[in-house]
Order: structure tokens, then sequence, then C-alpha cells
């Protein structure tokens, strides 16, 4: 069995005591390293290539975010799944585009922490189920915006000034058409 190989980096000693104790207690799982700091964080990934990244958006000398990005530039093969108390629906888009595979909030079940995992080796995405509605009405959202903007529907009126224009006639000569002014036309 391969096991699935684990940097944790949070600023919070306490929180990742807790997540080598939950996720050591998994026979496919171990951790390789756990950082308090976003520059370790990077000199982590960079030097023991983990399989899962647990990284916290909040840390100090360079933030989840930064990382991300840095990460980003170098496309860097570890799967990194996000552990945040934040879950704010711009932090969840914002880190979604910049490659995580997975968010997860602080206060998830234990169970869900180890779904995420296993789900990013599988080459998954998971949302911890308190975020999945936010992403699901955001794409929604988006989704009604761009069919307003896309398929607006004339009125009759713009129909009859559309098919004047497409028969050749000037804006002047369809003013005198319809019998509308120009400026409408």
């Amino acid at each position: 069995m391969n096991m699935i190989r684990i940097v944790i980096a949070d600023d919070h000693d306490i929180v990742r005591q807790g997540l080598r104790s939950l996720i050591e207690t998994e026979a496919d799982m171990m951790v390789v390293s756990e950082v308090g700091d976003g520059i370790d964080a990077l000199t982590a990934i960079e030097t023991l290539q983990p399989d899962i990244f647990i990284l916290d958006i909040s840390m100090p000398r360079m933030s989840g975010i930064e990382l991300l990005k840095h990460l980003r530039q170098h496309q860097t093969p570890t799967r990194i799944l996000i552990l945040s108390a934040y879950a704010d629906a711009s932090y969840l888009r914002q880190v979604l585009t910049l490659g995580a595979v997975g968010f997860i909030t602080k206060r998830s079940a234990a169970e869900d922490l180890l779904k995420a995992i296993r789900t990013a080796v599988a080459g998954g995405t998971f949302l911890d189920p308190a975020v999945a509605g936010k992403v699901a009405a955001g794409f929604v959202e988006q989704t009604k915006t761009r069919s307003t903007r896309e398929g607006c529907e004339l009125t009759e009126r713009e129909m009859e000034v559309l098919r004047e224009v497409a028969r050749g006639y000037s804006n002047k000569e369809i003013a005198g058409r319809l019998k509308i002014g120009v400026k409408t036309v």
C-alpha cells in the first residue's frame, strides 16, 4: 500500500498537532512535516514533495494565498487542500482559481478532512459541505447574470427596427417608415 505523504501548514501548534494525531490514525497516511509559516511551508513542499499539502490561508511571513500563487507559477504536482477558519465565498473562489483542490473549514468533521485527502489523492476536488452551497449559489447567480446578458430578448419595436436595418434602410428611412425619431432608431 502506498502511503499518502502529507505536509501540514498552520500557524497554530494545537491545530497542527490535532491534525497530525487524526491523520496518523489512518493506515494509509503519514505526516512528513508540519510547519507554522508560509516560508517554511514553501521549503517543505519543495524539498519533501508531498502528495498532499494542507494549508491555512492566514499565516505569518507568507499568506496561504501568496503561497498558492507561487506554487501555481511553479506548477507543483502536490495537491493542495485549504483548511481555514473562514468559510467566505471570496476566499473559496480565489483559492480554487489558484489551484487548490479542496476547501475544508476548521469546523468540519474529522471524517470530512480524511475524505478530502483521499479525494484529492484520487485526482478529485473536495468542498466542505458548509461551503459547497456557496459555490453552487455563486455558479447559479453567475449563470443567471450571463444568460440575462447574452440572451436578452428584444421588444417588438426593437425587432421592427432590426428588420428594417436588415433590409438595408438608413436610420432616417427607418424613422420615416416606423414614424419614430431618428435618435430613437
